[in-house]
């Protein structure tokens, strides 16, 4: 196991036993950083079709491919649990979906949704699942510049939610490429 990995697990354990923000924040900056985060990685697609066909273990492989860069999205957790549920492991599955719950509450806690705070998500899959743990349906989303940064507006029934891009690529001069201004 290299250095990184080693540390990527230290933070990651570290995080488990004690979801401080500080934990957080480090965990975050690693999962960022690894090679495999990518945030436009969306798992639905992937672990419907397995599930359906019954390819559990393909299911734990495929997610367990792209670790660390997907370890702090809930999607990711709550497949592996119905992964785990399929291989009759209780214990796997409801670690899972511990973890999916803490990572759920973690981003529910970054912000409140606003423009002023939006949610930090790490990719857009967290958008969707943070809609989903509020009981809304979302039926369209915006990518707007706002406040110097790039953020999605995910529109809903009752309202529209925030959530800041921090990975959105920038131009030479610090300005969000590809965002249209704000709504009005």
């Amino acid at each position: 196991m290299n250095d990184d990995a080693s540390f990527f697990l230290e933070a990651a354990s570290a995080f488990l036993r004690d979801p401080s923000e500080q934990a957080y924040e480090v965990l975050r900056t690693l999962v960022a950083r690894s090679e495999d985060y990518d945030p436009d990685w969306l798992v639905g697609r992937i672990g419907q079709a397995a599930v359906a066909s019954g390819q559990f273990e393909g299911l734990l492989r495929a997610i367990n491919s792209v670790l660390p860069g997907v370890f702090l999205s809930p999607s990711a957790h709550f497949w592996l649990a119905q992964a785990y549920e399929g291989l009759s492991d209780q214990t796997g599955k409801e670690r899972e979906l511990a973890i999916a719950g803490l990572v759920t509450a973690k981003l529910l806690g970054s912000g409140d949704g606003t423009e002023g705070r939006p949610y930090r998500v790490l990719m857009i899959q967290d958008e969707y699942d943070i809609v989903a743990a509020l009981g809304e349906v979302p039926h369209a989303t915006q990518l707007v510049r706002s406040e110097g940064r790039v953020c999605d507006v995910v529109h809903c029934d009752e309202k529209s939610y925030w959530f800041e891009l921090e990975w959105w690529p920038r131009d030479s001069d610090g300005d969000q490429s590809g965002a249209t201004s704000k709504p009005k």
